[in-house]
């Protein structure tokens, strides 16, 4: 360990060197002179400093335009990154790598069409689609503004947009043109914008156009190219292709052509019989008979007005009209006659005439030739719960009181086949108790039969009475020799009971 050692001398050898401060004496005080300063040494130092820092910097400025000068040059070969090119990523390719993929992408591409009933696809190459990928890549460069490439890195970018090709020759027109002809075909044509009259609104309208199925072959070939110059994978048509019609519904002269329709609806009238609603002259009656011309100038068609008018009256009238109903358990059906609801043609379109000039709302009776006593609508009775029923199936005749209560009933001896008893609803023309009945056989002779109670229903000639001739009523004697000339026999005894409840304008049913 010793020989390792080095030994401090000692103490008392260490020489000290004193060094002597000059006294300088200022007002009898002992002051510390300080040493001689130099200006040019520190002129000298500063600038030798400066210099120093021009150099550092001047290396730096030169350092960073050699990485500004080549990155300037490197991104007009290279694309910068974060950047996408149709859904692929393309940073830091160069430029032929994205040549070749804008050459891949036209190779690889089909012109696919779906919508509107159109289903057609086509290579790109037989569309005429193309695109010089050395185009595309120097058109995005002279858009770079290149020298900003610094920022540019903090940026992403997708530069789908540029992929633009052409479509030369005319056979994707020619192709789309087949397909959309025989779709046409057999498509929906257009209907133009209307007025028309809505119910709830109670007023005429616009009713907007209906564009059908039919396709504007313009239109088509418009929304294909638009997505084979971009290389759209899948191309959708829209309804913009479809044809329009000749009217819109923004054409101002539909809702003026409203206005004027709706101020021909005039009339609210309830046409009423018995007291009973039976037709309404309305707004949805009149706007069925208001027609437009090329001018869509509103008017009521007369034919059609008429038409309603004569129709409601057939209607109503049941006079003469079949009719069926149901007495007990059996449905009888009848027809003819003199009785029922006969409606006055002539009255009656002077009345609509009257109320569609002056507007008229609130209730009017039908004007009648005849009435019944009750309306039930067409082809139901009307004569109501009393009535007489004359059933000459069963030969046998029956009365009804005002509550449906049967009140009187006899057998009876109708009409023989060769001169029957009419069918039909009559009623009771008179009932003035004993009589002469007087007409001409078959034979031509001549007959008189005096009864005791005649009770007519069809004009004079056919009616209810007594016959004291008759030895026996019902069964099959009408045609057995024994029938009359047409009017229902009675017994002299049943005659005279329903001569006491019978009422002239009683109906009659006669019926088989």
């Amino acid at each position: 360990m010793a020989k390792h050692a080095k030994h401090a001398k000692p103490a008392e050898e260490v020489k000290t060197q004193a060094i002597s401060i000059p006294e300088v004496k200022i007002d009898d005080a002992s002051v510390i002179a300080p040493a001689p300063f130099s200006l040019d040494e520190q002129i000298k130092s500063e600038r030798k400093r400066k210099r120093r820092g021009k150099i550092v910097v001047g290396v730096f400025v030169v350092l960073l335009a050699a990485v500004y000068a080549g990155g300037c040059a490197l991104f007009t070969q290279f694309f910068y990154p974060n950047t996408t090119f149709a859904g692929r990523d393309i940073s830091m390719k160069s430029n032929d790598e994205v040549a070749a993929l804008v050459e891949q992408i036209e190779a690889d591409y089909v012109v696919a069409v779906t919508g509107q009933g159109v289903e057609f696809s086509m290579t790109g190459a037989e569309a005429g689609v193309s695109i010089d990928g050395a185009e595309l890549v120097a058109a995005v460069h002279a858009d770079d503004e290149v020298w900003k490439w610094p920022y540019a890195l903090l940026q992403e970018r997708d530069l789908t947009d540029y992929l633009r090709a052409d479509v030369e020759g005319t056979a994707l027109a020619d192709a789309l043109s087949a397909v959309v002809a025989e779709i046409n075909a057999t498509a929906t044509p257009p209907v133009s914008a209307t007025v028309g009259y809505d119910p709830a609104k109670q007023g005429f309208v616009v009713v907007p156009e209906v564009a059908g199925t039919q396709l504007e072959p313009e239109l088509v070939l418009d929304e294909v190219l638009a997505g084979a110059e971009v290389f759209a994978p899948a191309i959708e048509l829209s309804e913009a292709v479809l044809t329009l019609p000749p009217v819109l519904q923004n054409d101002p002269k539909l809702p003026e052509a409203a206005e004027a329709a709706n101020a021909l609806l005039t009339a609210d009238l309830s046409l009423e019989m018995g007291g009973i609603e039976v037709a309404r002259l309305g707004h949805d009656t009149i706007a069925d008979w208001i027609e437009f011309d090329d001018q869509l100038v509103a008017s009521i068609n007369k034919k059609k007005k008429t038409a309603w008018i004569d129709g409601v009256a057939d209607e109503l009238t049941t006079k003469g009209e079949k009719r069926t109903y149901k007495r007990g358990e059996k449905e009888i059906e009848v027809e003819g006659g003199d009785y029922g609801w006969a409606v006055d043609g002539k009255a009656f379109a002077e009345l609509v005439n009257k109320a569609l000039s002056e507007g008229q709302s609130g209730k009017a009776d039908v004007p009648l030739k005849s009435e019944a006593c009750m309306w039930l609508g067409a082809g139901q009775p009307d004569w109501g719960k009393r009535y007489i029923d004359i059933d000459l199936s069963q030969q046998h005749a029956y009365m009804y009181d005002a509550k449906g209560e049967l009140i009187w009933e006899s057998d009876i001896v109708s009409g023989s086949p060769q001169t029957p008893t009419p069918t039909g609803v009559y009623f009771i023309k008179s009932n003035n108790g004993a009589t002469v009945l007087k007409g001409t056989n078959l034979d031509g002779t001549k007959y008189e039969s005096p009864v005791r109670y005649w009770m007519p229903f069809k004009g004079g000639s056919h009616g209810l009475h007594d016959a004291d001739w008759q030895w026996a009523f019902g069964g099959t004697r009408y045609r057995d020799g024994a029938g009359s000339h047409g009017c229902v026999n009675l017994p002299v005894d049943k005659a005279k009971e329903i001569s006491k409840l019978i009422l002239v304008g009683d109906p009659v049913v006669v019926h088989w």
